[in-house]
């Protein structure tokens, strides 16, 4: 991946000038919102996204904020938060952007991180990564998805806007170690003509950032969704996986991999991202 500029979250608390978001801060909280849950503008602007719960203007872009019920900021004490290192406390919150892509016939494609990644190694997303200065949502996006996949769907694409937004942390529960890393992520819905086959032929995955890619349906995307296993829901699920030698093999993986929970303590274990399965819901209720 190349250099770049961080691209941070703002907030606009009222008319002001937009505050930048303290790492330490938990978004939703600072926004005023009850519960987990809350709609936010969201305007990347001046290399700043400017983040506010008022939803008046035309043209600002809209989603649906939340975060886990365990997530470290919102659970840190004062003291906690105080005790952090410097560099961590003063770091600002980091803006990832997240691509949806889904095909004419209603799939959409997850990565797996590699192993050797700072964060969430060997856990399954989208394609998705940091902003660089002076790129818009959607640009960044599709540049960390040819980069992770090599595809490249800027002709074929048809749509794209927001979805919804997570507040991320690294490492993902408290019992973990203290937050290292703090994310709004914005998951885009990209769709585009071409179906699954025509793009599984393009794929050229790069081993420094996923290890494996896979396709998901409408059936195992309500596995992931809501837990729950579907009527006709295959045991397996192909997906392509870089082998240690750097061949790309196609491997079946059980499907009940897709059932696999954050762990509460202990090492972190293969399964999809607590913020991939709130997205990939929001995809399936909008169908």
């Amino acid at each position: 991946m190349s250099s770049y500029q961080r691209v941070l979250v703002y907030l606009q608390k009222s008319t002001g000038t937009p505050i930048r978001a303290k790492f330490t801060e938990c978004i939703l909280k600072s926004l005023k919102f009850e519960g987990n849950f809350g709609n936010v503008s969201c305007e990347l602007k001046d290399n700043k996204l400017v983040l506010s719960s008022k939803t008046e203007p035309e043209d600002v872009k809209f989603g649906l904020l939340t975060h886990p019920r365990f997530c470290p900021i919102y659970c840190m004490t004062q003291k906690q938060a105080l005790d952090l290192p410097k560099d961590i406390f003063e770091r600002g919150v980091d803006v990832g952007v997240v691509v949806i892509l889904e095909t004419s016939d209603k799939n959409i494609l997850l990565t797996r991180r590699a192993k050797h990644m700072r964060t969430f190694p060997g856990i399954w997303v989208p394609p998705g990564g940091h902003v660089e200065e002076g790129e818009t949502l959607i640009e960044a996006g599709l540049r960390e998805l040819h980069e992770e996949t090599g595809l490249k769907i800027n002709k074929s694409m048809e749509s794209s806007r927001i979805l919804c937004l997570w507040e991320s942390v690294y490492p993902y529960i408290l019992s973990m170690g203290e937050p290292k890393r703090h994310h709004i992520v914005v998951y885009m819905i990209v769709r585009v003509k071409d179906d699954k086959d025509s793009l599984q032929k393009e794929l050229d995955l790069d081993h420094k950032e996923v290890d494996a890619a896979m396709w998901l349906d409408l059936v195992l995307s309500e596995l992931v969704a809501f837990d729950k296993v579907p009527k006709d829901c295959p045991e397996n699920v192909e997906a392509t996986v870089i082998t240690d030698t750097g061949e790309s093999e196609v491997f079946m993986l059980p499907s009940v991999l897709m059932t696999n929970q954050a762990p509460s303590s202990g090492c972190d274990i293969e399964r999809i991202s607590t913020g991939t399965r709130y997205a990939v819901q929001q995809w399936l209720e909008q169908q």
